[in-house]
């Protein structure tokens, strides 16, 4: 085999193979952390240390989210929308105007959250069955980012969340 300048063919395969590698795990370790324009207009939490990833959390919402609920049916689930990782007190009041989802006697404000909007259908059930032609096109679920524990969770006919760019 020819050699490429005075290296061996094998060990430029090699080194091709190393960069390959340590620039695949880079870009993917960026895209986790990046912020994605949907959140743009949140708080942003820059320390990750101890938090779920944004694909575990995404995961645990797609689960969350397909289960039924006495007052509406599971979502089924098109796609991810978006999913932020900020604040309870940025949620509340960017994204909430202002009101309160918890008692502030239970969690601080500053709690970190993970909010995982997902685009699917559902509908009202139980004595909301009434509006079952008007189904929900987004669903949200808003969990601890420590442990992944849902905190809370909305149907909508709009999104709360930006579409996350598309790849």
């Amino acid at each position: 085999m020819p050699y490429i300048g005075n290296v061996p063919p094998r060990c430029v395969a090699f080194l091709l193979a190393v960069v390959a590698v340590v620039v695949g795990t880079a870009c993917a370790g960026g895209a986790e952390d990046a912020v994605s324009p949907s959140c743009a207009r949140l708080e942003s939490v820059s320390d990750r240390t101890g938090l779920i990833s944004r694909s575990e959390a995404e995961e645990l919402a797609v689960e969350r989210l397909a289960m039924s609920a006495p007052e509406v049916t599971g979502t089924d689930v098109e796609k991810v929308w978006a999913s932020c990782l900020t604040t309870l007190r940025s949620y509340e009041r960017d994204l909430l105007e202002g009101k309160s989802s918890t008692n502030p006697e239970v969690r601080a404000p500053d709690t970190l959250i993970w909010i995982v909007e997902v685009k699917g259908i559902s509908r009202p059930a139980g004595i909301s069955a009434a509006n079952a032609d008007n189904p929900y096109r987004y669903a949200a679920a808003i969990m601890y980012a420590r442990n992944g524990k849902t905190i809370g969770g909305s149907r909508r006919y709009e999104p709360l969340l930006q579409p996350a760019p598309q790849e």
